[in-house]
């Protein structure tokens, strides 16, 4: 039996010497440990390796990463909001960001001081994107803020074009052609054609869930679904059939695949405790929980036979 096996807190974040243990079927341990504020503060991996993990007070965000080989990757931020405004790499090269006034960046320079722009209207869509060699992308739209085309840096354009509920009802590019979409009265997607006007077709049940699905080939895909809105069935193109059955409480208990069958048992409070898969091989997955008092840490244990 191979096995796996994690330790947690009472927060799911460490064992009881406030790390996380995992141990591979191979039994190599990789520990995990955390600070006050449930960062990851370092990884040791099975051969001892530390990876370092530091972090600013203001926005917790990640400022420095140290390899077992004391490599540094360094992150700054803009104190005011957070922004990241550089990556610093073990070899010194920096990749830099600019901010407009509302947080949008304008632009990123790359350790080889290529620089990408960015720009904006004055309702802060994003107009245009300058490539470190000059090609301009172009973004435009409607005056509800719709983007309704784009056009790249050699000419070649898509357009969107929209119903009265923004709703995408056709995309027209210079490579693919046009493909069209069409909705039912409730916003349900009911129609893809491609350019090569093949049609996928979507039927829903009388509560908007997805029934069937049935492509050019004339192929379809059809679901079921219980009162509670569990799928029930799903019968795929080949005209395979996949079940699934339910507690009392929506929970899945069993899915039954045209080749195996998966059996999920839980325990009083809820808690998975145990998937069985009947396909040859594949064994069970068991997990076991202590209780969490307070003050006390607890312990998840997973167990995986394969």
């Amino acid at each position: 039996m191979n096995t796996t096996l994690l330790e947690y807190d009472e927060l799911l974040q460490g064992d009881s010497s406030g790390q996380t243990r995992v141990r591979n079927p191979l039994n190599r341990l990789t520990k995990y440990s955390y600070d006050l504020a449930g960062n990851v503060n370092s990884i040791l991996d099975p051969q001892q390796n530390p990876t370092i993990f530091e972090y600013e007070p203001t926005f917790n965000r990640v400022t420095k990463i140290t390899d077992a080989l004391q490599h540094i990757t360094r992150f700054t931020y803009d104190p005011a909001n957070g922004n990241l405004l550089s990556t610093i790499d073990p070899l010194i090269h920096a990749t830099t960001i600019s901010y407009n006034q509302f947080g949008q960046p304008t632009s990123v320079t790359d350790a080889l001081n290529h620089t990408t722009t960015f720009e904006y209207d004055e309702v802060g869509n994003l107009i245009a994107t300058v490539d470190p060699l000059g090609n301009r992308t172009l973004r435009f739209y409607d005056a509800v803020s719709r983007l309704i085309a784009i056009v790249d840096g050699r000419g070649k354009g898509t357009q969107f074009t929209y119903d009265n509920l923004n709703r995408v009802t056709q995309i027209q590019d210079a490579i693919n052609g046009l493909t069209s979409f069409t909705y039912d009265p409730n916003g349900n997607l009911l129609t893809v054609t491609d350019a090569k006007n093949q049609t996928t077709t979507y039927t829903y049940d009388t509560m908007d869930r997805l029934a069937t699905r049935k492509d050019a080939l004339n192929r379809t895909e059809s679901y079921q679904y219980d009162l509670a809105g569990n799928l029930t069935q799903f019968i795929d193109r080949k005209n395979q059939v996949a079940t699934f059955q339910y507690d009392a409480l929506n929970r899945r208990t069993q899915a039954t695949y045209a080749d195996a069958t998966t059996i999920f048992t839980y325990d009083t409070v809820g808690r998975l405790t145990k998937t069985t898969d009947s396909a040859p091989g594949a064994g069970s997955i068991e997990f076991a929980y202590d209780i969490l008092r307070e003050g006390k840490r607890g312990q998840a244990t997973f167990l995986a036979e394969v």
